[in-house]
């Protein structure tokens, strides 16, 4: 079933458009497309870091549900030791200050999610609540 235009896709849209925001890198052309990193955030606290790549590859370098705080914290720390001027040092230089998600606040962001269908707005973006700090 879609859900395209319907009244359930306008509130998950609003919904996302409201809490969740991605801080990029400044983009680079390679081959394959525009290549920059990104942060995800939930109401100003990173969940994830990655990179992307045109319509190749790329995702999440470390996420809450992943490599929880601390690989997020160690790839942040990495991309500030990339030299001035590289995409990972660009992206650093904007986050460096921001918070990291906490558990709690992951699993609330995951329950305001489950308000809406799995495929509605973005079919393959859905959370897992997670049952610990990592």
């Amino acid at each position: 079933m879609s859900y395209y235009g319907t009244k359930l896709y306008e509130e998950c849209k609003a919904w996302h458009k409201k809490h969740l925001t991605t801080i990029k890198s400044k983009a680079f052309d390679s081959p394959r497309g525009e290549w920059y990193c990104y942060a995800s955030l939930y109401d100003g606290y990173i969940y994830a870091v990655g990179d992307e790549q045109g319509n190749y590859a790329g995702g999440d370098l470390a996420s809450i549900q992943g490599s929880g705080v601390a690989g997020i914290k160690g790839v942040i720390e990495r991309w500030g030791q990339h030299k001035v001027g590289s995409m990972e040092r660009d992206l650093y230089d904007k986050i460096k200050d921001t918070p990291i998600i906490s558990v709690a606040l992951y699993n609330r962001m995951c329950e305001e999610r489950l308000q809406w269908p799995r495929d509605c707005y973005t079919a393959w973006w859905y959370y897992d609540k997670i049952k610990e700090d990592k």
